[in-house]
């Protein structure tokens, strides 16, 4: 009697199971790569925002620690403007040593610092930081210009003044009209952050140190007798 042979294999529908169950195991393995890719991706993003947000708001306490007084001055040592969303900070201050824009600006520690926001091409604002040494025009081309956050999504100041009629009330705006406070405040409040749900606060003093300006030169021809030497109107008399 003649055996008969068998052949040995898969049938179609358990081919069809091992793939379906391979095509599973390949997308949950895919899956937790992504998870872990974009956990990855979003901390790395979380801890460069924090490290520039510290980094913001050290380079606005160390402007407001350095804020200039100067008796005959032709602008307030500080402006504070606010818009819809952001604020705007103008100060005179005396930076420390390391501060930013050393290596373009280390011969001018008194500066016009500016604090603004700028939109980006992806619709959205940045905070920037604009230096100017102090004896230069405002229109003068010798600007040092730094981005602290490339993403900003709040960024308010407001101030107070030294002896205010409310303990909690401050101002979104100052020096800047008539009707607004002028001089330096003595606090300020800082909010400002890449996250607008998440924003680094902190509130501190104002430290201000007043210098003053050289007195200006007598005037030609009006002075008749310095100290016995008379003056004439193209400068000294023969």
């Amino acid at each position: 009697m003649r055996a008969t042979s068998r052949k040995t294999g898969f049938t179609l529908p358990e081919v069809i199971t091992s793939v379906a169950i391979f095509s599973m195991v390949i997308l949950m393995v895919y899956s937790c790569w992504a998870t872990v890719l974009r956990a990855t991706e979003s901390s790395s993003f979380a801890a460069e925002n924090a490290q520039r947000e510290r980094m913001a708001m050290k380079a606005i306490e160390e402007a407001l620690d350095g804020a200039s007084w100067y008796e005959a001055r032709l602008e307030d040592p500080l402006e504070l403007d606010t818009d819809i969303k952001f604020s705007r900070l103008k100060i005179i201050s005396r930076v420390p040593p390391g501060f930013w824009g050393e290596s373009a600006l280390a011969k001018y520690p008194v500066r016009r610092i500016e604090f603004v926001t700028e939109p980006t091409d992806s619709d959205a604002s940045q905070l920037v930081m604009l230096q100017r040494p102090l004896l230069t025009d405002m229109d003068s081309e010798q600007v040092h210009r730094t981005v602290l956050l490339p993403k900003v999504a709040e960024f308010n100041i407001e101030v107070q003044s030294a002896r205010p009629k409310n303990p909690d009330q401050w101002e979104p705006v100052w020096g800047l009209t008539n009707s607004a406070p002028g001089g330096l405040p003595s606090r300020a409040r800082v909010s400002l952050g890449a996250v607008e749900d998440f924003p680094r606060r902190k509130t501190f003093p104002v430290l201000a140190s007043m210098a003053s300006h050289p007195g200006e030169a007598p005037a030609i021809g009006n002075v008749t007798n310095l100290g016995g030497i008379a003056f004439g109107h193209r400068g000294f008399d023969s």
